[in-house]
């Protein structure tokens, strides 16, 4: 005897009177397929669920296409990578280290554990570091940046600076490092007149010592240090935090993570080529890249003509189906604002897709997601992360803060730029960076 039924959500196929269990046929998209609210069916199972929500009222519409290029890096960096298998570990404090000595090495350059075992307890904490290596590899770069506050109705202020980083581990070429830091990061604030010249200065150190984060408020004209629980607090006033900056900018030893599963996810790309580069001055490292005034922008629902959606929802990006780790993340501080974080990255790069926030109570709060849309030199030969918008949308209280560094706006992105040297990273520069 022969036939189906359903044995609670498992469909069950009946063979000689004998359930045998057949996975359920799932949703799918294929290229040039159009996702709205009257077929958001075709997507489930194929997005987190704050994003299928935002397809089910309309305040997405997803046009899906597929990338005409492997968004992998370079030859040379895979081969780096490769190289470190089997070299590297992660200790009790969640730091990568070599376990010969128990120590974080002094550098690494490539992925430190090129090769994911899902049924590895430590598997979420090397695909974290994995993704940090992944960014490293920009040497030192300068993104000019907006802020944006978009709610339902439209924008409504803007803020506008610039963020400059500088990598001392994982980057092309080895240098001196005598403060032990893996970064170096400073994000200051350039209009409007309100708040010109506010600046925060971000220490991250190769151990396990929390950040050390200062600011300069330029009303007071005084630098305070802080707490590193502040990079979790909203940035300005913004709906972002500085630990919302690429999904998850803050130090991994800060979380206990936990990989929950793989999944194929769709994600928005500004276009299905790579950005490409143009070269510059010399760096620290060598040939510095950088995007081209051209580089395609951002336009938003309030600025679309005829657009129903979302005022913060991007209608001019493509969305492709990537191969995602889903990763559960929850801070070791109790004062951190956020509590447990579902997070997706990319199984092929590393790289970070979406962030799903809940409150320290458990209840859903935000999502945080990137585009994907790397910038390779025309060789390919250098291949770094980029997008044109990180958001964080705030499903609380109906509102977004957008990020946004496109050339729409006069800006370009430059990796090992000739511009950022380490003396910019230090303390008492700050009341120079904020005048």
């Amino acid at each position: 005897m022969k036939g189906l039924s359903i044995c609670g959500t498992v469909l069950c196929a009946v063979v000689g009177g004998v359930a045998l269990l057949v996975a359920p046929v799932r949703a799918d998209v294929a290229p040039g397929d159009v996702i709205d609210k009257t077929n958001w069916q075709k997507a489930d199972g194929l997005l987190p669920d704050p994003v299928l929500n935002y397809v089910k009222k309309g305040d997405f519409v997803l046009h899906i296409a597929k990338l005409n290029y492997d968004p992998v890096w370079e030859p040379a960096f895979q081969q780096a990578s490769q190289a470190n298998a089997g070299k590297y570990d992660i200790d009790e404090d969640g730091n990568v280290v070599d376990p010969k000595t128990g120590k974080r090495p002094e550098y690494i350059y490539g992925l430190p554990f090129p090769d994911i075992d899902p049924k590895d307890p430590k598997a979420a904490a090397k695909i974290m570091w994995n993704r940090s290596f992944a960014i490293f590899k920009d040497g030192q770069t300068w993104f000019p940046y907006e802020v944006l506050w978009v709610g339902r109705g439209g924008l409504e202020r803007l803020i506008a600076g610039t963020s400059i980083d500088y990598y001392f581990d994982g980057r092309a070429n080895k240098l001196s490092n005598p403060d032990a830091t893996e970064l170096k990061e400073l994000s200051s604030v350039t209009s409007p007149a309100s708040v010109e010249g506010f600046l925060q200065l971000t220490w991250r150190y190769m151990d396990n010592r929390p950040d050390s984060v200062w600011s300069y408020v330029p009303a007071m004209r005084r630098t305070r240090q802080l707490s590193s629980v502040n990079r979790s607090d909203p940035f300005l006033g913004s709906d972002f935090t500085s630990d919302d900056t690429y999904c998850w900018y803050g130090k991994n030893q800060s979380m206990t993570w936990k990989l929950v599963g793989q999944q194929d996810v769709l994600v928005q790309s500004a276009q299905a080529d790579p950005e490409p580069l143009l070269p510059g001055p010399p760096g620290d490292g060598g040939t510095s890249w950088v995007t081209s005034k051209d580089m395609k922008g951002a336009v938003f629902g309030y600025e679309t003509p005829g657009w129903k959606g979302a005022p913060w929802a991007m209608t001019n990006v493509i969305w492709v189906k990537r191969p995602a780790w889903v990763i559960e993340a929850f801070p070791k501080d109790p004062y951190y604002s956020y509590g447990r974080q579902v997070i997706y990255a990319d199984r092929e790069n590393s790289l970070l897709l979406y962030k799903v926030v809940y409150n320290r109570a458990g209840e859903y709060w935000k999502l945080v997601y990137n585009d994907m849309t790397p910038a390779w030199s025309p060789d390919g030969a250098h291949r770094y992360p980029s997008d044109i918008v990180n958001m964080a949308i705030d499903d609380r209280t109906d509102h977004s803060g957008i990020g946004t560094g496109s050339a729409t706006h006069g800006h370009v992105y430059e990796y090992n730029t000739s511009r950022v040297h380490p003396q910019n990273f230090a303390v008492d520069q700050l009341l120079k960076w904020g005048k």
